[in-house]
């Protein structure tokens, strides 16, 4: 039942038939239920698509996915948690960052770079220390996205790292700390 009703109500946001503001009351709750369901390739379905839509709503939807206790959903809601643009995503994405799951927390690294708020840059360079050697070069990659000036000596000590993709991650966004923003 649920599958089918929310189905419907994607595939027709998807055709460009937009929700109406009444529906979503209806709506959040069918979401709710769906992130229960047992099969996690449709749980991670359902919020890859909600993010397809790009509604500032859907953040509610994605607070309550971070929290899910299968990784691959909780990695596809960070996922989309970036591409949303949405500043409140911040604070919760950098709570993700003590997420057991590598992958999850490399996806986190991500999104805070692809939102580039400056509330990330600390949490970003504490994650070049990571054991993870994905999550570090991905942190470079992110801390260099930001721009912001603090990330230059940690980037700095990241050239010593013994891995060279680290290496060649964090000399990439040193170069991007170096070139100035343009004025708008």
């Amino acid at each position: 039942m649920i599958r089918g009703l929310l189905g419907k109500e994607i595939i027709g946001l998807l055709f460009g038939k937009p929700i109406k503001n009444s529906y979503l009351p209806h709506l959040l709750p069918a979401v709710q239920e769906v992130l229960q369901d047992d099969d996690v390739w449709f749980r991670s379905s359902v919020i890859s698509t909600l993010g397809v839509l790009g509604e500032a709503w859907i953040i509610e939807i994605l607070l309550l996915a971070i929290q899910n206790p299968e990784p691959e959903v909780r990695q596809e809601a960070v996922r989309v948690m970036g591409n949303l643009g949405d500043a409140r995503a911040v604070d919760p994405l950098i709570t993700c960052l003590r997420d057991p799951n590598n992958r999850v927390r490399e996806h986190v690294v991500q999104a805070l770079g692809r939102l580039g708020d400056p509330r990330g840059v600390i949490p970003l360079i504490q994650a070049l220390q990571d054991k993870d050697l994905g999550i570090k070069r991905k942190a470079a990659e992110a801390l260099g996205m930001i721009k912001d000036l603090r990330a230059h000596e940690p980037l700095t000590q990241a050239l010593q790292d013994p891995n060279m993709d680290v290496q060649k991650s964090a000399q990439e966004a040193l170069r991007n700390l170096q070139t100035p923003k343009l004025k708008e």
